[in-house]
């Protein structure tokens, strides 16, 4: 729900001074782009029903999302990153 609120208030409001947003969510569902074989995507489905705060990889690398060395270290030493679901 977040990624759809942040999406609709970029959208309705042109006026506001941004050079961009970056937004996931499960309503855009999953990259037209990624090579992602059924059996890879079965298995996102399935954790995704079980365990709800999984963190699948965005192939975002959190340097590009913001300088807060603080951050950036908290999502690699995150338990529930697994780059090899993404």
């Amino acid at each position: 729900m977040g990624g759809l609120l942040v999406i609709s208030l970029a959208i309705r409001n042109p006026q506001l001074n941004l050079a961009g947003v970056i937004s996931t969510s499960a309503l855009l569902g999953f990259p037209k782009d990624r090579k992602m074989n059924f059996m890879k995507a079965y298995l996102v489905k399935a954790l995704g029903k079980k365990l709800e705060d999984i963190v699948i990889n965005s192939m975002i690398h959190p340097t590009a999302l913001t300088k807060n060395n603080e951050y950036i270290k908290k999502c690699f030493g995150d338990r529930l990153m697994i780059p090899f679901l993404g």
